[in-house]
């Protein structure tokens, strides 16, 4: 399962990063290209992230449910796994807004955004970090689960009214005001879609390596995935606006449920340990997902005062951006967030 699942986060740190390449490409040169609109639909990554993110935290803490004793290691690990590189992104980021006056909004600048953007608390703007409203999200889902550790009864209760509550919403009660919108975001569901899938291999209800028809439900839900992403990309560039955001949400969220439902696969996991480009990628997809944003907008904003577009082709600007999106994220990785994994553990976990 390990490799099946470092993977799946190199793919969907790698969907992210072509969801917003396409974005500064087409803004920044103003162009409408149907082949790189395509590849809008990356943002169907973030949705991968989160049903994975359920998967893994209930794999991982599933004997901590219900033990109320290991709610402290529990907080320790997800706190040393999100921050430390968050708090070194976000210090950059944030002194952008002080040395360049003209960055950004002036709220980005007050001591309560600053607090509100460091410790990712749910809030009506997005943190000083754009991308890490994805782990404003992430953060609330440890915390729900963290009520599943401290009581295995009221934890699942809990769920239950949350998944209850969201589809509700989702079926009925259409647009809600803040903090409603965010605690019953359908994004908050796909979570609870990956521990649905988590706990669905626990118990033998599904067998990835018995099961006859777990490769060909592996290819049919990528196959799915990827017209779905192209459909939804091209949809978005002849009509100029989105399809139902929700609706999109949770059709990438169950696409992503049933590709890995098929984690742990014998032949899948054959097959992705030789990929070691991807394995790379996917264990860094943390740092690349945090700073990706910032250098690729960054790059754009050097090429377009060269006025590049005037003497190579957009595809090579495009592919330029990717493969230094993805560089800068396995750099920011080896040499400063593994450090500091290193440093905390240390610390924190002894």
């Amino acid at each position: 399962m390990i490799y099946s699942i470092q993977a799946y986060r190199g793919f969907a740190a790698i969907l992210v990063l072509l969801h917003h390449s396409t974005l500064l490409v087409s803004d920044y040169f103003n162009i409408k290209d149907p082949f790189l609109s395509i590849f809008y639909g990356g943002n169907s990554g973030v949705q991968f992230f989160f049903v994975l993110s359920g998967f893994i935290i209930y794999f991982i803490h599933k004997k901590d449910i219900g033990r109320p004793s290991t709610l402290l290691l529990y907080l320790t690990k997800r706190f040393v796994r999100v921050y430390p590189i968050y708090f070194a992104v976000t210090i950059v980021v944030v002194s952008l807004y002080f040395i360049i006056p003209s960055f950004g909004e002036d709220y980005y600048r007050t001591f309560k955004s600053i607090i509100v953007s460091f410790f990712l608390v749910p809030y009506t703007k997005s943190p000083h970090v754009d991308v890490a409203w994805t782990l404003v999200h992430e953060v609330f889902f440890y915390l729900v689960f963290a009520v599943l550790i401290i009581n295995k009864k009221i934890g699942w209760a809990l769920v239950f009214l949350l998944v209850f509550s969201i589809l509700i919403n989702i079926l009925y009660l259409g647009s809600l005001s803040y903090p409603w919108s965010f605690l019953l975001s359908p994004y908050n569901l796909l979570f609870f879609l990956g521990i649905f899938a988590a706990f669905l291999i626990e118990r033998q209800m599904y067998n990835v390596n018995r099961h006859k028809i777990a490769l060909p439900i592996f290819f049919i839900s990528n196959s799915i995935m990827i017209v779905s992403i192209f459909v939804y990309g091209l949809f978005y560039f002849y009509l100029e606006k989105e399809i139902n955001t929700t609706l999109m949400i949770v059709w990438f969220g169950l696409g992503s449920f049933f590709i890995i439902l098929q984690s742990g696969n014998s032949k899948l996991e054959s097959y992705f340990k030789k990929k070691k480009l991807l394995l790379l990628i996917g264990e860094s997809s943390y740092s690349l997902y945090l700073l990706h944003y910032l250098v690729i907008t960054f790059l754009m904003k050097i090429l377009v005062y060269l006025n590049i577009s005037n003497y190579i082709s957009i595809y090579l600007v495009y592919a330029f951006l990717i493969i230094s999106g993805v560089v800068s994220g396995i750099l920011l990785h080896l040499f400063i967030e593994k450090p500091l994994l290193s440093i905390f553990k240390k610390s924190l976990l002894k």
